[in-house]
């Protein structure tokens, strides 16, 4: 084990250190905080990091694997006629070559479902998702449908006879015409909004914080 920590850790200096002497990131790029061996300073966008993290990972799987069959077989060769020492190395070759298996398997599972999934460098090329689309389009709806209703809402407060007349009261009237005509205003302007926002509720109930 100390030897494979050993040689991982060698690995790892090597690919930081390729990865000092690079170019200054254009305007689309992103500098990396974390570095990967392997893998630039710059990257165009998230999926770019994903896949450097994924081939990382599948190499140093494979390399960890290649290391225990090794060793395994070196204790299987030098073990004599120790039955105990054969029976671990055969074991360690199994288990290596069982995670050799789930490895790849993982990988041939993705490709079988979608090609793109085993290249995530593809992702950033990916067409945004209907979803999002989707949502965007019923906020603009929603929005202008309760501008339209604003707007008709104003008018009616302008032009209804009832309204203004109450209106009228609450200004010039005494304390308690004024309280009656307040409340006739609330009560008309109520009716009225129900009226104008009623055809916004269907669409504007799914859109987050677009309430009614």
């Amino acid at each position: 084990m100390k030897i494979i920590k050993i040689v991982l850790i060698s690995l790892l200096l090597i690919g930081g250190l390729s990865n000092t002497i690079l170019a200054a990131c254009s305007q689309s790029q992103t500098e990396l905080e974390i570095k990967l061996p392997g893998l630039d300073d710059c990257i165009d966008g998230p999926a770019d990091y994903l896949a450097g993290i994924y081939k990382l990972s599948l190499g140093i799987g494979v390399f960890l694997a290649a290391v225990v069959i090794v060793m395994a077989g070196i204790k299987y060769a030098t073990s004599g006629d120790n039955s105990g020492k054969q029976k671990e190395a055969r074991e360690d070759i199994t288990q290596a070559i069982f995670g050799l298996l789930i490895l790849f398997g993982s990988v041939i599972i993705l490709r079988t479902i979608n090609p793109d999934l085993a290249d995530l460098g593809k992702w950033e090329g990916l067409p945004e998702t209907e979803i999002l689309e989707t949502d965007e389009a019923a906020r603009a709806v929603c929005i202008e449908c309760k501008n339209q209703a604003n707007q008709e809402l104003k008018i009616f407060k302008e032009t209804d006879s009832d309204y203004l007349a109450a209106e009228k009261i609450f200004q010039s009237g005494s304390a308690d015409a004024a309280s009656v005509a307040t409340q006739t205003m609330r009560e008309l302007e109520g009716a009225e909004k129900d009226r104008v926002f009623s055809g916004c509720v269907g669409l504007c109930e799914s859109v987050p914080n677009e309430e009614i």
